[in-house]
């Protein structure tokens, strides 16, 4: 493969080969030094890389769940990020993931708790964790979990917090499909929505049955 361009951004240098791209280190630049239009042998150059950049890898990615816990891709980019070849964060991954220190299950049951805890629903989370990288079935069979009565307790939460200041002379109708509309954006289903505001306050079943 031939370098094709050499630029540092930050405290790596963003290398450009005809194949893909890399970010490396200035250590990991001085010793194996590069330059455009340099041939290399791809093969050989990512071993060089997986060697020097494996152990600094792993413990960064190790202080890094120490601080707060991460989703499998979330955590592979935040370590390409740092400069670490995809090859040697692949590796680290599967490390953590063997060593059971990283487990997309145990990181989704865990996120989709704290935000049940925050009134958010299954929509919002689910939308979340896809973002985080974590897959369709993980996130289905994480959901699935939660006790509907929890998703209902924070939506009912939210409804009341929205009554105990009324809009003077509002319609009952136009308050439930404006609570309506903002559980829907904080992630509710409409059946959730619903079932909230009847416990809450029968006076506006009409006005979420003609939204």
């Amino acid at each position: 493969m031939e370098v094709v361009s050499i630029e540092k951004v930050r405290r790596v240098y963003k290398v450009v080969f005809d194949e893909e791209t890399v970010y490396i280190t200035h250590s990991i630049l001085t010793e194996w030094p590069l330059k455009p239009g340099m041939e290399l042998n791809r093969e050989q150059y990512d071993n060089f890389l997986l060697e020097k950049q494996y152990k600094p890898c792993l413990e960064y990615a190790v202080t890094l769940l120490g601080q707060r816990a991460y989703a499998e891709k979330e955590l592979e980019a935040r370590l390409q990020h740092a400069g670490y070849h995809p090859s040697t964060t692949e590796m680290v991954i599967y490390k953590l993931q063997k060593s059971h220190i990283l487990n997309d299950q145990d990181y989704a049951q865990m996120y989709a708790q704290q935000r049940v805890e925050s009134k958010v629903g299954q929509y919002r989370i689910a939308r979340e964790l896809r973002k985080k990288g974590v897959d369709a079935d993980t996130i289905r069979e994480t959901l699935a979990e939660v006790p509907e009565e929890e998703m209902l307790e924070g939506a009912i939460s939210l409804v009341q917090r929205q009554l105990a200041h009324p809009r003077a002379g509002e319609d009952p109708r136009k308050t439930a499909q404006r609570i309506t509309a903002m559980l829907v954006r904080r992630g509710f289903s409409f059946d959730v929505a619903k079932k909230a505001l009847e416990q809450v306050s029968s006076d506006m079943t009409d006005g979420i049955e003609d939204w």
